[in-house]
C-alpha cells in the first residue's frame, strides 16, 4: 500500500502551535483503508499552510511530481473502479499507452518531435482520454478512468530525450463471441476486449498524427491488462504507489531534467481521472471528531480493535500505527497517528469498527 505523506510546515508565515488541543480528529479513506488521527488544533495549520507563502518562490506546475493529493486518487480510484466493476460487471482493467519512436515511414521522431509532444502534453492526453471513453460510451461501457504519467527512464538515459508513459485503469468487458486476431485462427473465436488495444492504438496515433502533421507508428504502443481479484488489485495498487515516488519530489530523473534543457516542457500535471471517479473518491474520505484528547489514546484505542479482530479471524486488522512528527525549537511535535488496514479485502470490517469505536455515522 502507499504510504501517507502529510504537509511538512514551511520555515517561513510561523504560526503559534497551540499547547492542548480540546479534541481529535481522525480522517479514514474508507475505500483503501488508510487512517489518519490528528490533534484537531493542528489541523488548519497543516492543511493550509501554503496560504501564507510568497507565490514568487513556489516551484512551476508539475516541478514537484505527483502530489499527496495524487497519490490517493491513485490508490483510492484503483479500488472504487474494481469494485464499481463487480456490481456492474465490467471487468477493470491496467491500460498502458507509450509515447512511440517512429513514424509509419520508418523515420525517427526527431528532438524536437517530442519536444513539440511534451510541450502540449496536456492537450494530447485530454485528446486521447476523451477518443478512449468516445469508444467506451459507443460500446455501453462507464466513462471511466484515472491515469498517471511516468519519465521513460531507458529513453532518458541513453537519449537525454524526455518521453512518457501514461499507466491508467480503465473499465472494459471482455467478449467470449468477439475474434481474438492475436490468438484465433480459421473460424475459432475465443473472445477479446470490447475496446481492443488495436483501436486505443489508432486513438494515440491520431492524436499524434494530428500533432505531429505526419503519421505516427503507434502499432503496440498500447497495452491492456485485466485486474482479477483481490491480489492483482493489490499488486497494481502498489505498482501505482511506485510509479508515484518515482515522479515524487526529490527524485533522481526529476532532479536530472530540470537541470537539462528540456526543464520548460515538464508537464504542469502528472495524474487525473474523469470528474465521477473523483468526486466518488473525495466523497469517500470520512472525517469523524473523536472524544479522545492525545494521540496516545488513538493509538490505543486502534491497537485494541485490530486485536480484537485477530483474536476473531487469526490476523490484525490494523498495521502498527506510526506518530508522524516534526521538529521546532522545543525538539519533535506528534501531529499525526497514521495507519492502515492491513487487507484490502478487510476494510469494510475496518470502517464497521471505527464507526463503532466513534459511536457516530460520517
Amino acid at each position: 500500500m502507499l504510504s501517507i505523506v502529510l504537509p511538512v510546515l514551511p520555515s517561513i508565515a510561523p504560526y503559534e502551535r497551540p499547547q492542548t488541543a480540546r479534541s481529535m480528529g481522525l480522517k479514514y479513506r474508507s475505500l483503501s483503508g488508510r487512517v489518519v488521527a490528528y490533534p484537531m488544533g493542528l489541523s488548519a495549520p497543516l492543511i493550509s499552510h501554503n496560504s501564507g507563502m510568497n507565490p514568487d518562490n513556489r516551484s512551476p506546475r508539475g516541478w514537484n511530481g505527483l502530489p499527496r493529493a495524487g497519490k490517493e486518487l491513485l490508490e483510492d480510484g484503483v479500488i472504487l473502479l474494481h469494485e464499481l466493476s463487480k456490481v456492474e460487471k465490467f471487468q477493470a482493467v491496467f491500460w498502458t499507452a507509450t509515447i512511440p519512436t517512429h513514424y509509419q515511414d520508418g523515420s525517427r521522431l526527431s528532438e524536437q518531435d517530442h519536444r513539440r509532444v511534451m510541450a502540449n502534453w496536456p492537450e494530447v492526453v485530454r485528446q486521447l482520454f476523451q477518443e478512449v471513453t468516445r469508444l467506451y460510451e459507443r460500446k455501453g461501457l462507464p466513462k471511466r478512468f484515472l491515469y498517471v504519467t511516468e519519465p521513460q527512464e531507458e529513453r532518458w538515459q541513453k537519449e537525454s530525450i524526455l518521453s512518457l508513459h501514461i499507466h491508467s485503469i480503465l473499465v472494459n468487458r471482455w467478449n467470449p463471441k468477439k475474434r481474438n486476431p492475436l490468438k484465433d485462427k480459421g473460424l475459432q473465436n475465443t473472445g477479446y476486449w470490447e475496446v481492443t488495444t488495436e483501436e486505443t492504438d489508432r486513438v494515440l496515433e491520431r492524436v499524434l498524427s494530428n500533432l505531429l502533421g505526419k503519421p505516427v507508428d503507434c502499432r503496440s504502443a498500447c497495452n491492456l491488462e485485466s485486474i482479477k481479484g483481490m491480489s492483482q488489485l493489490s499488486f497494481y495498487v502498489t505498482k501505482l504507489g511506485k510509479i508515484g515516488r518515482y515522479i515524487s519530489k526529490g527524485s533522481q530523473i526529476l532532479e536530472e531534467v530540470k537541470k537539462s534543457n528540456w526543464y520548460n516542457v515538464l508537464p504542469p500535471n502528472w495524474y487525473g481521472s474523469d470528474a465521477l471517479t473523483r468526486q466518488e473518491v473525495r466523497a469517500s474520505v470520512i472525517t469523524i471528531e473523536l472524544d479522545a484528547g492525545s494521540l496516545g489514546e488513538v493509538k490505543a484505542q486502534l491497537q485494541a480493535i485490530s486485536a480484537k479482530f485477530e483474536e476473531e479471524h487469526d490476523r490484525p486488522l490494523l498495521r502498527t500505527p506510526h506518530l508522524v512528527t516534526i521538529e521546532d525549537d522545543g525538539g519533535e511535535t506528534a501531529v499525526a497517528l497514521v495507519t492502515n488496514c492491513h487487507r484490502l479485502s478487510d476494510v469494510p470490517a475496518l470502517t464497521e469498527a471505527l464507526l463503532d469505536m466513534t459511536g457516530s455515522v460520517p
